[in-house]
């Protein structure tokens, strides 16, 4: 996970909200280019528990031409976020803090950004489910898994095919003026997926759904109902499948996958899958334990290791 510029708690306290009914159990996977293994790739993400928040970024490989690590500014912008996620313990804010991080980027380079947030409005009213809010600019992707089908998907923004919208060095665009992302609703067991290109450029929606298919809700019991395997549990088994299999794909000359029918819709050659850095974050809404309280308490990371 380090290796693709991650960020989440480093084992000190943190101040966490327990007023939820919601919550979601996450897990991240970022494989590098092989070539750019050494280095640790050039997407990054994070994970922000204490307000639910998580983001993926994808940096403009094109940087590299003119001998600038175009990791560096995706991994600054990853960072920057989480760190005013934790200055304002706020989740309706996230897209407030990337679009600050963004400006206040220092690094040459640019990015893609995809981030969202669980938000709850009310958490003592039993008849309010939390929703989705965030943002997408670029080609990275959000969607939202229910019941094995796609009901929410972010669209790539794009000036033309393999020209994403971004952030940073000499782009006019910030990351407010992205696709703003907002699902009313999420229910218990939804699945929240993000993902860089270098996933979604190999991996088709009906291939997300059948290797969900493994890791969903319905896998959790078994014939007799007893429950077989946690959402934590499914969900980092769900990232590592998810990722695993994309990496596997974008070096499959024979498969035709999501950028070769791109690339011919655009007027260019292309056989085969796509190598690239390759990051999945896969998280399940869950109903919290009874007993949380409203109030804000300091919990240490290995408490809150798991569930946003």
């Amino acid at each position: 996970v380090a290796a693709g510029g991650g960020q989440e708690e480093s084992g000190q306290p943190v101040r966490k909200r327990v007023a939820r009914r919601f919550g979601m159990e996450c897990s991240a996977v970022a494989i590098p280019h092989p070539e750019k293994m050494a280095k640790g790739g050039e997407d990054a993400y994070f994970i922000h528990r204490p307000t639910m928040a998580a983001g993926v970024f994808d940096g403009v490989g094109g940087w590299a031409s003119v001998d600038v690590d175009p990791g560096l500014y995706s991994k600054a912008l990853a960072q920057l976020t989480y760190e005013k996620l934790d200055e304002c313990m706020d989740s309706a804010s996230v897209v407030k803090c990337a679009d600050e991080a963004g400006m206040e980027n220092t690094h040459i380079g640019s990015s893609t950004a995809c981030v969202v947030a669980l938000v709850e409005d009310n958490a003592q009213d039993e008849c309010r489910w939390p929703r989705l809010v965030g943002v997408n600019l670029g080609d990275s992707r959000a969607m939202v898994v229910r019941d094995r089908k796609i009901v929410f998907k972010t669209n790539d923004m794009v000036h033309k095919f393999n020209m994403p919208y971004q952030v940073g060095t000499g782009s006019e665009h910030r990351i407010a003026q992205g696709e703003l992302i907002e699902v009313p609703k999420l229910y218990e067991d939804d699945i929240v997926i993000l993902a860089t290109d270098g996933f979604t450029d190999n991996v088709f929606d009906s291939d997300v759904i059948d290797l969900l298919s493994k890791h969903d809700a319905t896998s959790q019991y078994d014939e007799r109902n007893t429950p077989r395997r946690p959402a934590r549990t499914r969900m980092a088994e769900a990232a590592k499948d998810l990722a695993e299999t994309a990496f596997d794909w974008s070096h499959d000359k024979n498969r035709t996958g999501p950028f070769e029918v791109q690339a011919k819709k655009a007027g260019f050659r292309w056989k085969g899958g796509k190598s690239d850095d390759i990051t999945v974050i896969v998280c399940s809404i869950c109903r919290l334990e009874e007993g949380d309280v409203d109030e804000w308490s300091d919990v240490t990371d290995e408490e809150s290791s798991h569930k946003l």
